[in-house]
């Protein structure tokens, strides 16, 4: 996958991580997140963005460590998180 990284914003590459990830294409949702790191290198990239795409590929252990730093950054996209209720 040949882009330029800068032309491109964090949140669009998450977003296309994480809809080959539930297209089953893995292999270019693998790629993505390592452009995802590497864009990292060069300006902010949300952690939320990376568990976001690792969830989708059922990795979840990668996609909890990801949590977790989106946690430490206090992420914004934690807002979509779904937890628990109590309320019926």
């Amino acid at each position: 996958m040949a882009r330029n990284l800068s032309s491109e914003g964090a949140l669009t590459l998450a977003s296309l991580g994480h809809l080959y990830a539930i297209s089953s294409k893995r292999s270019e949702a693998e790629s993505v997140l390592g452009e995802l790191k590497e864009l990292s290198k060069q300006q902010y990239v949300s952690a939320y963005y990376m568990a976001t795409i690792y969830t989708a590929l059922g990795e979840n252990d990668q996609a909890f460590e990801w949590l977790e730093k989106a946690c430490e950054e206090r992420s914004a996209g934690l807002f979509y998180v779904k937890g628990k209720s109590n309320s019926r």
